[in-house]
């Protein structure tokens, strides 16, 4: 049981992190602290979601993807919660 919790622990690293990198890639073409502010957030938390520290929530996701205008999608942000081509309600 406990090799299991350590596991599933891992996994969630694991995700956030992937999740991270594709905003990474974004992040090449403008600071943190840009995004930070189309986002109404620090650069700090910019940060934290680069580094795979803080979990993107699914209504910052779709919020990304738009003022991204598309280059992040909130499907490469959230696989868990968004399918391909999925419309934002």
């Amino acid at each position: 049981m406990q090799g299991q919790e350590v596991m599933l622990l891992t996994i969630h690293r694991s995700d956030t992190t992937i999740y991270a990198m594709k905003l990474n890639e974004y992040l090449i073409t403008t600071s943190q602290a840009k995004l930070g502010s189309l986002l109404n957030v620090s650069q700090s938390v910019v940060s934290q979601w680069v580094r795979g520290e803080t979990r993107i929530t699914a209504e910052r996701a779709i919020q990304i993807e738009k003022v991204t205008k598309g280059q992040v999608s909130r499907e490469e942000l959230r696989p868990d919660l968004y399918e391909r081509n999925m419309p934002v309600i």
